[in-house]
């Protein structure tokens, strides 16, 4: 089985998170993607929206993805505190014993990657299925994390659209689906 993780703050979740994890699902063949929202994000600088709330955004956004093997879980919710992947990928192979297990993960991320909990772990553990969400040539930095950490790859293709929660935060309500949009307005999340 192959099993493909997803994580992020998802605040809110937007248009391109959900394209993004349907070419995440098809490009590397998975069986099951588990969408995560963090409890309390690890590298965030600013306050975040209410887990309760980025949770039932998500499963509105993917609401009858359900039977395309996506699965939205409050696994890091549950847990509390501070998320970590590595605590994430632990948790799900006790779940799964046996499966391969994909990390989606964009390029802006690759220079932070070796101040992540347990990183050496983590990355022996994962394929990172790596998005290219910038354009630029990463290739000197994977294949130094691959030399560092032992690290797999598989480079993603699909073209990101371009969206982001940083603008839907300011009003751009072109970039969530009518559900979520709906949902941000009746909670009155986002008011500037």
């Amino acid at each position: 089985m192959r099993i493909g993780i997803f994580g992020g703050t998802f605040d809110p979740v937007h248009n391109g998170h959900v394209r993004a994890a349907d070419c995440f699902r098809e490009e590397c063949g998975l069986d099951l993607v588990y969408v995560i929202p963090n409890s309390t994000p690890n590298l965030k600088e600013r306050k975040v929206s209410p887990p309760e709330d980025r949770l039932a955004m998500l499963r509105l956004a993917f609401a009858g993805k359900e039977r395309e093997g996506f699965v939205i879980s409050d696994l890091e919710l549950r847990r509390g505190g501070v998320s970590y992947t590595c605590d994430t990928v632990s948790a799900l192979q006790k779940l799964h014993p046996g499966a391969a297990f994909y990390l989606f993960f964009g390029d802006d991320w690759l220079e932070g990657l070796p101040r992540w909990k347990n990183v050496r772990e983590l990355l022996a553990n994962v394929t990172v299925a790596l998005a290219n969400r910038s354009g630029r040539d990463v290739s000197a930095q994977v294949k130094a994390l691959e030399a560092a950490y032992g690290a797999k790859f598989h480079l993603l293709t699909f073209r990101a659209i371009e969206a982001s929660s940083t603008a839907r935060r300011a009003g751009e309500e072109t970039l969530c689906c009518e559900a979520v949009n709906r949902y941000i307005a009746e909670k009155g999340l986002y008011r500037q």
